[in-house]
């Protein structure tokens, strides 16, 4: 039987990621990079810096899933 009844995409064990990069956050939400670039020039999806890296937070993703879907 199937326990998992949440429909996120993210790992059931472990730490739950709070920010990705774009690959993962692509792979976490079974979109493509190149969609998540488009997201990001339109405003849809706001990226930040960290320590030189670009990454999404959890947080926006979900937000910008939840809006679309």
């Amino acid at each position: 039987m199937n326990q998992n009844t949440s429909s996120s995409a993210r790992p059931e064990h472990g730490p739950v990621p709070r920010a990705y990069t774009v690959k993962d956050a692509a792979q976490a939400y079974a979109i493509s990079r190149s969609r998540i670039y488009v997201l990001l020039k339109d405003g849809k999806l706001r990226d930040r810096k960290v320590g030189g890296r670009r990454v999404i937070l959890a947080s926006d993703l979900d937000a910008l899933v939840g809006a679309e879907g």
